[in-house]
């Protein structure tokens, strides 16, 4: 087999018909003050970055990670959303599970956003309670911690 009639090894690119995406900017916010809610409304986990993408055409890929904790013994679902501005682009649900005395929870998950602008763009975090039971952000088995939120510009 000989691809583009030439031997392996002597490939050193890929095709120009192949897109590749390429990371042309990474921008991160590590937050590590301790706050909990209690409230069942969204409301700011203070977890907030802003990207300026060098063209409408990027893609931007939003990365939460989140450390909760609850000291009940009560379950609490706990919900989290990604605002673009003050549009809501993701929705994230977790169940923080009893264990008797402390439920403590690493929650995390990506989300690939189509701004279609070159503007500065303003990614935060919210959050708000099920059951209305106190949960904690970065407050692990009472010692200082960090959650964070990451945002990569994929170019086309």
């Amino acid at each position: 087999i000989k691809p583009n009639n030439n031997t392996i090894s002597a490939i050193t690119a890929l095709p120009a018909a192949i897109p590749t995406g390429k990371v042309l900017q990474i921008q991160t916010h590590h937050f590590t003050s301790a706050v909990n809610t209690t409230s069942t409304s969204f409301g700011d986990t203070g977890i907030t970055k802003a990207i300026t993408p060098s063209a409408t055409s990027s893609k931007i890929l939003v990365t939460v990670a989140l450390k909760l904790a609850t000291s009940t013994d009560s379950n609490e679902r706990i919900m989290t959303q990604i605002l673009r501005g003050s549009s809501v682009i993701a929705l994230n649900e977790r169940t923080l599970l009893s264990n008797d005395s402390e439920t403590q929870a690493m929650v995390g998950y990506q989300f690939l956003d189509s701004p279609n602008t070159t503007s500065a763009t303003t990614y935060k975090i919210q959050w708000r309670c099920i059951n209305g039971i106190t949960v904690r952000l970065n407050d692990y088995e009472g010692t200082g911690s960090f959650s964070s939120l990451t945002l990569m510009e994929i170019g086309a």
